[in-house]
């Protein structure tokens, strides 16, 4: 049976994305010899042009790149950019950075750029009223347990009440406890960023530069900030591994009804 996101809801004043896509992406090893990771193809698509469709048709119309690795590929998309010269030996949060004003006009949703989705995960997410609001998957076991021998391995804590993130990030002994998964999908208002450029101003540099953004949305629990759980269940994929890929090539020709189907 497909996942199920919620639809027909209200979303808030935001029409704005930024999508992070400044990595090569070491762990799918030659295939990004000549490309950005975004430009990987899967599904006969480069994911990025997924993910431009999956904004566009959730309601985004403004959207932003921040490039890095072979940034001149990215240039026919037309898209507005910010630039990561630093991107190999840099975080993901180094590159929030250097986007930081576009960040800091207004309302937008941030993504990683080896993701895909369903548009209705942009419809949700656009939906929060909250400064800081996490898109987060409810089915996410599925989906590991199909990528990893031991899904225990990757998975990462998450927990919340109240529509309110507890925990995020952190190792886990068992999956029992483990309530949904991250999707690389957030929502910033200018207040938000501004909680986060607080939080990273008590850090030193060569700590900020190897932050990501789990670990980042932890510190920020920790120091008492309110972050939004927004769930949904399935419609989405990362890429991390070639096998990983494979397998939703695999998925996607195959399996009807496959729950993690993010077309």
């Amino acid at each position: 049976m497909p996942g199920c996101l919620s639809s027909g809801i209200s979303t808030m004043n935001c029409n704005r994305a930024l999508i992070l896509a400044a990595g090569r992406g070491s762990r799918v090893g030659r295939l990004t010899g000549n490309r950005p990771k975004c430009l990987l193809p899967l599904a006969g698509r480069p994911m990025l042009d997924w993910q431009l469709t999956a904004l566009r048709e959730g309601g985004i119309s403004q959207i932003c790149l921040v490039t890095g690795y072979l940034a001149n590929l990215l240039i026919p998309y037309e898209l507005q950019s910010f630039h990561n010269p630093e991107w190999a030996t840099s975080s993901i949060v180094s590159s929030l950075l250097v986007a930081s004003r576009w960040l800091q006009e207004a309302a937008s949703l941030v993504a990683y750029s080896d993701i895909v989705y369903h548009p209705d995960w942009v419809s949700l997410l656009r939906g929060s009223p909250a400064d800081i609001a996490v898109a987060y998957d409810t089915r996410w076991r599925e989906l590991w347990e199909d990528r990893f021998e031991q899904p225990e391995v990757d998975a990462e804590s998450f927990r919340e009440s109240d529509g309110r993130i507890q925990e995020i990030g952190q190792k886990v002994r068992s999956l029992d406890s483990v309530q949904g998964q991250y999707i690389g999908l957030v929502k910033l208002t200018p207040s938000g960023w501004q909680q986060i450029l607080s939080c990273l101003s008590g850090m030193g540099e060569p700590e900020v530069r190897r932050l990501d953004i789990t670990a980042l949305l932890a510190r920020l629990i920790r120091s008492g900030a309110r972050i939004a759980g927004v769930p949904g269940a399935g419609r989405w994929c990362e890429v991390d591994t070639v096998e990983d890929l494979l397998l939703y090539e695999n998925r996607a020709r195959s399996s009807r009804g496959w729950s993690h189907d993010w077309r």
